[in-house]
């Protein structure tokens, strides 16, 4: 089958375009031709990974240039091939492969940290549910005839679960939800590490120093090169993911080949953070806008990897916590509620 039909591919996992970055800049560190290199990895990769390299191997065959190849690969998503493609138009294609894949590599270790603290709990919550409809179709019943024996009003609680009336359809059901919310779970994010786990209070602040850093990195080995400002925004731009980061950078981009004062269009950008606003400024009114940026960069990756240090820390803690005193508090309310009125009640007689 021809390596062609490269469209109907699915995309490389984060962890994969790792691999391919680094098998890319060591080759280009140690001189070997990336053609002949590309095609002599490729067979020890697997299926997905093999296929994208030796298209890529056969489109530098072709005349292609790597940058070339990377952009037509279809199988590498949108922002990874802006990525590599920015890389190679500076000649520090070694730095931003280097760059995506320790990016990639914090952001996939996070995941992982989050997801396998998040699975107990998970865990927890539906064999306390579970456990908690046995009771209640088992015990409540016989609670509850016993109540109406000696002639007791129904607590509110026992009244509750008494109104349920459950089958083994429903626990059926409860199976197939636990099945599929953890299937969701491990697959979530597979194309952007973080995404999946957006809905985790604190994770939005690290996707976005992430951005940042990466924002900040890319455009300072651009324009230390000597690429155009605006073209350099844009081929930031191009590789940061989908929102107001990458509109705005792409609007300031317009603005300045516009003819625009750099001041007036970098304070309309709201997706930059102030302290960023202020490098932007600082860096090039005084020249010297490429170690600006860097020093931004390390600021802004400094701050996420230990925001992603806690949150892999707290988050798994604080579910534990809310899972086991929730559970804690149903089993009182809808068991040992009734078991103490009702005692409290024969105590009377």
């Amino acid at each position: 089958m021809s390596h062609d039909s490269t469209p109907q591919r699915s995309q490389l996992k984060p962890e994969e375009i790792i691999v391919l970055s680094r098998e890319i800049q060591a080759m280009i560190a140690a001189g070997v031709p990336l053609d002949m290199g590309m095609r002599n990895v490729s067979a020890g990769f697997e299926n997905r990974l093999e296929s994208a390299a030796v298209h890529i191997a056969e489109r530098l065959e072709q005349g292609a240039t790597i940058s070339e190849a990377c952009s037509e690969e279809k199988s590498i998503p949108p922002v990874f091939r802006a990525i590599l493609v920015a890389g190679l138009s500076c000649g520090q294609s070694e730095a931003v492969l280097a760059d995506v894949a320790n990016l990639t590599e914090m952001q996939t270790s996070l995941r992982q940290s989050l997801k396998i603290g998040l699975i107990y709990p998970l865990i927890v919550i539906f064999l306390a549910v579970g456990l908690l409809g046995v009771v209640i179709a088992t015990m409540m019943p016989r609670i509850a005839s016993l109540y109406e024996q000696l002639h007791i009003e129904f607590p509110y609680w026992l009244s509750v679960a008494n109104s349920f009336h459950l089958t083994v359809i429903h626990f059926a059901t409860l199976g197939v939800f636990f099945l599929v919310t953890m299937s969701l779970l491990w697959r979530s994010g597979k194309l952007s590490p973080l995404n999946g786990l957006k809905w985790i209070p604190g994770v939005g602040n690290v996707i976005n120093d992430f951005s940042i850093a990466h924002f900040s990195h890319l455009l300072s080995l651009l324009v230390t090169y000597e690429v155009p400002l605006p073209h350099a925004l844009r081929l930031t731009g191009e590789s940061i993911s989908p929102g107001d980061l990458r509109t705005q950078t792409l609007q300031l981009a317009d603005s300045i080949s516009n003819g625009e004062e750099i001041d007036l269009a970098v304070e309309r950008q709201t997706a930059f953070p102030k302290f960023l606003k202020w490098l932007l400024l600082i860096g090039h009114r005084d020249s010297d806008l490429g170690n600006a940026l860097a020093q931004a960069s390390n600021f802004y990756q400094d701050r996420a990897r230990s925001r992603a240090t806690w949150l892999s820390q707290v988050v798994p803690s604080t579910a534990v916590i809310a899972v086991g005193g929730t559970v804690t508090l149903l089993y009182a309310l809808t068991v040992f509620g009734p078991l103490v009125n009702l005692w409290s009640k024969l105590a009377q007689y």
